[in-house]
């Protein structure tokens, strides 16, 4: 089996510490607090982050087939969690989905995902989906810019910051 969008290439991780395993609580992705979460929960291993979903009938798009948007949501979120896995925490400049197959509702789908390269603040992230049978379903391409935490800062003025204000004293994002 053979990617058709994507290099495949996998630049190394240097070693890291912890990496948390959702955003925010209320992140769309991976909030364990939204009741609309895609319920990413990430796994670091060789170099990648991997996760598995069997997507609800609430992510319906075609009959039967899970919608192409929440698709590329939860590729959004897992090429982020590489940016953190390399601690070079990032924002999506540009997301590229290629749906080689669709995805049923319910099947059980295994993602990764990796950094490919780095120019700067441009880190270049890669992914894949498969299917039950080892398939490929999706592939992913993304641009993300490192950025610091002043991105951030009263992002949200309906609501008080989850994180302390000495995370906005540093180029840390997460505490």
């Amino acid at each position: 089996m053979s990617f058709e969008y994507i290099s495949g290439v996998v630049v190394p991780v240097h070693d890291h510490g912890p990496i948390p395993n959702h955003h925010l609580d209320t992140c769309f992705g991976c909030g364990p607090n939204n009741p609309h979460s895609i319920g990413i929960e990430p796994v670091f291993e060789n170099d990648r982050v991997a996760a598995s979903v069997a997507f609800e009938d609430k992510y319906e798009g075609g009959p039967g087939l899970v919608h192409g948007g929440v698709v590329a949501a939860w590729f959004d979120d897992l090429l982020g969690f590489v940016a953190l896995m390399h601690e070079k925490p990032a924002v999506t400049a540009k997301l590229e989905i290629n749906y080689r197959r669709p995805i049923p509702l319910g099947a059980n789908i295994r993602s990764e995902a990796w950094l490919s390269s780095v120019d700067g603040r441009k880190l270049h992230c890669e992914g894949v989906a498969y299917g039950e049978s080892g398939e490929i379903l999706v592939e992913a391409l993304g641009l993300f810019l490192r950025v610091g935490a002043e991105h951030f800062r009263g992002a949200r003025t309906d609501q008080v910051s989850p994180y302390p204000e000495s995370m906005y004293e540093s180029d840390e994002y997460y505490p």
